[in-house]
């Protein structure tokens, strides 16, 4: 964590707009509160992240007082400000302002924009898959990323259509709702890459090694039952 501080903050220092990287950071936090965690509550509070509980909020709030806003977080100024000091042409007020205000810009819009929660759930999602050992080459799991291939594949679509039609809505839905959506979409299809990269990597088609890697342990395993016979 204190090593992507230091390289968010290099490369922040050359590039006005902030680094991901902090925001990477600050996150993993959660990754250390939960590392004792059971893979269920781990399970569980990804899912939660992932539904994005605080644009749902801010929605039923507004449906319930039409007056109610979304916090200003004032990212709109401090980036004004970020644009002033880097026409200004001076490279010290650059690299300074680029890792301070820039910073705080960059992080604020994320949490604004729903994505200091999604990337929370990203994160626990992958612990989780690690945890259960998920990427592993077994019968069992090939079938389980087959079943989520299928799944993300027939729900992208659908989730991408409904993202399209609430963008088409007043503010407050497009920056609620439609970012949950938004979000949903861009996870299905992020689930599609990943389940049919797993697939193809466990086919000898793509992977010839694989065959290989099956007969040495199916030599080792003989081996140790006629070691123990």
């Amino acid at each position: 964590m204190v090593l992507l501080v230091g390289f968010a903050t290099l490369n922040a220092a050359f590039f006005p707009a902030g680094d991901v990287l902090l925001l990477f950071a600050v996150v993993s936090i959660v990754l250390f509160l939960t590392r004792n965690w059971s893979e269920k509550a781990i399970l569980i509070l990804a899912v939660v992240f992932l539904l994005q509980p605080i644009e749902w909020y801010h929605f039923i709030a507004s449906v319930l007082n039409p007056s109610h806003q979304l916090p200003d977080l004032k990212v709109g100024e401090m980036y004004a400000e970020v644009a002033a000091y880097t026409q200004a042409g001076n490279i010290g007020d650059f690299f300074a302002g680029n890792i301070t205000l820039g910073q705080k810009a960059s992080l604020l819009w994320a949490v604004g924009a729903g994505r200091f929660f999604q990337t929370a759930g990203l994160f626990l999602l992958g612990f989780y898959i690690g945890r259960r050992k998920l990427f592993a080459s077994s019968e069992k799991n090939l079938h389980l990323w087959i079943k989520i291939l299928i799944v993300s594949a027939i729900a992208f679509a659908p989730l991408h259509s409904w993202k399209e039609l609430i963008m088409g809505n007043e503010t407050m839905i497009q920056q609620t709702v439609g970012t949950a959506f938004d979000m949903w979409q861009k996870l299905s299809f992020t689930l599609v890459l990943v389940s049919s990269f797993v697939i193809l990597y466990q086919s000898t088609t793509f992977n010839p090694n694989r065959s290989l890697e099956t007969d040495f342990r199916g030599v080792i395993c003989n081996y140790q039952i006629y070691s123990n016979l």
